[in-house]
């Protein structure tokens, strides 16, 4: 496969709320500043993401502002959408979604030719829809039409952003996607990271209609996530913490009623969201159900992992074709 271009500058990105949580443990949980790594034609380098942390802490420093609603917290958010998937050579069409009178959500819609599919991402917290330029470019290689979509407060949104708009922002994704009538949205994947796990796992749940399976990365259990993992959600990590949010938004709850076919992608050297978590959520999960052991950081297995690409495809061929 060709090489893609570098992963363009991302400093200059601005952070529009960081919580009390402390800013310097995002970048030192994961991220290193190690040297190009790559799979298929998906390419990001770890030391400009490090570089994009290191601005959000100069603009991140300090607590002020901060709107609690029912003990959650606004999330911190990284603004600035760029990359755009031109850069990559994909065309692509601007997405708008209104949620009421006064806000919007926004996205992209990346059609493919011969588009045996769709895969409808829902991505995790702090970075927007631009960060997901791997998963958009190998979607794409692999014959799928992309959608995804930032939730409230996230990309042009202005408005806090607050897990618990999270699943209501990925139905209306859904939902416009479900009234599109371009080849391949016919058959929808759902695929959440991170965070966008919450919601990928309660809309499966619900069996909607065009949605042929679900893949869950770095799935988010609330016994084994690390406590900076709650705050990066807005969420104090107590021991009830998940009580805090829709009982929608609880794996626990939502995975063993899950009948669509399912793929479990976690990396056995994930710090955030540990392998144990994911394998506790797999078990719980009713047939027919796979579980695809990588390895890399936190979310970015697609870029560290060679096995990442095969596994995904054999899933989604047995899938749709």
């Amino acid at each position: 496969m060709d090489a893609m271009p570098d992963w363009p500058p991302i400093l200059g990105t601005s952070l529009i709320m960081f919580p009390c949580a402390s800013p310097i443990e995002l970048c030192s949980t994961q991220l290193s500043t190690s040297t190009t790594r790559r799979t298929g034609r998906c390419r990001v380098r770890c030391s400009d993401l490090l570089m994009t942390c290191l601005a959000a802490i100069v603009c991140g420093i300090g607590c002020t502002g901060v709107d609690v609603v029912n003990e959650i917290l606004p999330m911190p958010v990284l603004g600035w959408v760029v990359p755009t998937p031109d850069f990559y050579g994909l065309p692509y069409e601007n997405v708008r979604i209104s949620i009421d009178a006064n806000e919007s959500i926004h996205g992209w819609f990346i059609p493919a030719d011969g588009a045996r599919g769709t895969m409808l991402i829902h991505h995790g917290a702090f970075f927007n829809r631009s960060f997901y330029s791997p998963q958009i470019t190998l979607f794409h290689e692999l014959d799928l039409n992309v959608m995804i979509v930032d939730y409230q407060g996230f990309g042009e949104s202005i408005k806090p952003a607050r897990i618990d708009t999270v699943l209501p922002d990925a139905n209306a994704a859904l939902q416009d996607l479900q009234l599109r009538d371009d080849p391949g949205t016919d058959r929808i994947v759902i695929y959440g990271v991170s965070m966008g796990t919450l919601p990928a796992l309660a809309q499966a749940a619900e069996s909607p209609a065009g949605v042929v399976g679900v893949i869950v990365e770095g799935v988010v259990q609330e016994e084994t996530l690390i406590p900076f993992g709650f705050e990066l959600m807005g969420i104090p990590a107590t021991p009830d913490a998940f009580t805090r949010v829709a009982a929608d938004l609880d794996p626990s709850r939502t995975v063993p009623g899950i009948g669509l076919p399912k793929l479990f992608i976690h990396s056995i050297e994930d710090a955030m969201t540990p392998y144990e978590g994911a394998v506790q959520l797999y078990n719980l999960a009713p047939e027919p159900k796979q579980l695809a052991p990588v390895v890399g950081f936190h979310g970015l297995s697609i870029v560290e992992d060679p096995t990442y690409s095969d596994q995904l495809d054999a899933f989604l061929t047995q899938l749709l074709d």
